[in-house]
């Protein structure tokens, strides 16, 4: 009588390989979702600026810079510049009892005008990168956004350091007529 089923060395060798596949294909799901993460801010960057230009075409200057949580309300309301507040992917939701100002706008991309990133941007980063050099002309500014790392300001995020390098996401918003006074 012979008996029909697998031995236990071949059951071990076929969990080995589908570990082994296992260990393969999960690092590679996770960076996968950080690069969409990644490739999502530069859009979302890039569609901030966008909605600020045409918001300087209508009104022949840039909006005020603002801490708190209006901080992209000229381009929602009353002209719909942007459909929505546009969140911080690396940043978590906004907890309104707890954040205020300045800390509520860490939820959310932020428009640093030329007079106000000084410290954020400034040296030695504006030495390392000419971008940020350019967004230095009176009248231009940056749009930034945190990195995967948790920072926002210093270096420009890098994946070559790997998807998880030091450094913030920014975009230069060219130099324009003037900028509105900061107000609330």
């Amino acid at each position: 009588m012979v008996r029909e089923g697998f031995t236990l060395i071949e059951l071990l060798i076929v969990v080995a390989i589908i570990g082994i596949l296992a260990a393969i294909a999960v690092p590679n799901f996770l960076n996968a979702q950080l690069r969409a993460k990644i490739a999502g801010t530069e859009q979302d960057l890039k569609t901030y600026v966008d909605a600020m230009l045409q918001y300087h075409m209508d009104n022949n200057s840039y909006h005020a810079h603002r801490d708190g949580a209006a901080q992209q309300f000229p381009l929602t309301t009353p002209v719909p510049y942007l459909n929505h507040f546009l969140r911080d992917r690396f940043q978590g939701l906004p907890d309104m009892n707890d954040r205020q100002g300045f800390e509520y706008s860490f939820t959310y991309y932020h428009w640093i005008p030329y007079s106000t990133h000084q410290d954020l941007w400034g040296p030695p980063w504006r030495r390392m990168d000419p971008t940020i050099d350019q967004a230095h002309q009176r009248g231009a500014g940056l749009v930034d956004g945190w990195g995967p790392a948790g920072i926002r300001g210093g270096p420009r995020y890098n994946p070559t350091n790997g998807l998880i390098s030091q450094g913030g996401f920014f975009r230069l918003v060219p130099k324009g007529t003037r900028i509105h006074l900061h107000s609330q």
